[in-house]
């Protein structure tokens, strides 16, 4: 049990959340996603406000990243629109508490993986790559999938990743880490090279933010499929 060995004492009103994925949001700011180390669910902590987190601050630094342990100190709750509102959590305060190892991290996310894509965002699903927003599912989860079949490219400089699902559809999502951020071709071989050799992967699925599209014609606004990070055994 991956999470139990992680699990530490924490008091009332806090949270301790194993990171598994950092992307990058824009201006500065990345969005941070991981477990709650106690339920096994997964948890976005945004600021008081609801914003992100600053890069400089908080990633530059070493606080957040994929596989640190963090403490979050709850703040005062608010309600946001779903899907992503089913794991979005207001927190006050944001303190490091250590660090799971490769294999750790792995076996976590193996321990509280999904069965399938629809165990994360239900029927909702629309051509196979976004759902509307306000849905009523999930914004975040996990697959574990052969390696083998999971292949790399690069189509119109966006680094992309395609696998089979369950049904044996093949998806092709963009990849949204944190450390492929660049989109050249040292971060499409990195990534290569990073899924090389494992029978197992665990890609971390995730739902953009909603948008209206780029002039405005998407009323309900989607939420589109995207990869938020791949990690890989020790």
């Amino acid at each position: 049990m991956a999470l139990k060995d992680l699990q530490q004492a924490v008091p009332p009103g806090h949270r301790q959340m194993l990171v598994t994925e950092v992307t990058r949001m824009g201006d500065g700011v990345v969005c941070v996603a991981g477990i709650d180390v106690a339920s096994g669910a997964m948890i976005r902590p945004l600021q008081p406000d609801g914003q992100n987190w600053p890069e400089h601050k908080w990633v530059d630094t070493g606080v957040i990243r994929v596989g640190k342990l963090l403490s979050l100190t709850l703040a005062a709750p608010v309600a946001s629109d779903k899907p992503h509102g089913t794991e979005d959590v207001r927190v006050a305060r944001v303190g490091s508490i250590g660090a799971a190892t490769p294999a750790q991290l792995f076996d976590a996310c193996v321990e509280t993986a999904d069965d399938e894509l629809r165990d994360i965002v239900g029927d909702y699903l629309i051509d196979g790559k976004y759902v509307e927003e306000r849905a009523d599912c999930r914004s975040l989860g996990c697959l574990i999938v052969d390696g083998d079949g999971v292949s790399v490219s690069k189509p119109y400089d966006k680094i992309r990743v395609s696998f089979n699902d369950t049904y044996d559809v093949r998806h092709h999502l963009s990849v949204t880490e944190l450390t492929f951020d660049g989109q050249d071709d040292d971060a499409l071989a990195a990534l290569r090279d990073r899924i090389a050799g494992h029978g197992r992967v665990a890609l971390r699925i995730g739902l953009a933010r909603a948008w209206r599209g780029r002039n405005g014609e998407y009323d309900p606004r989607r939420c589109y499929l995207q990869l938020n990070g791949v990690i890989v055994p020790a």
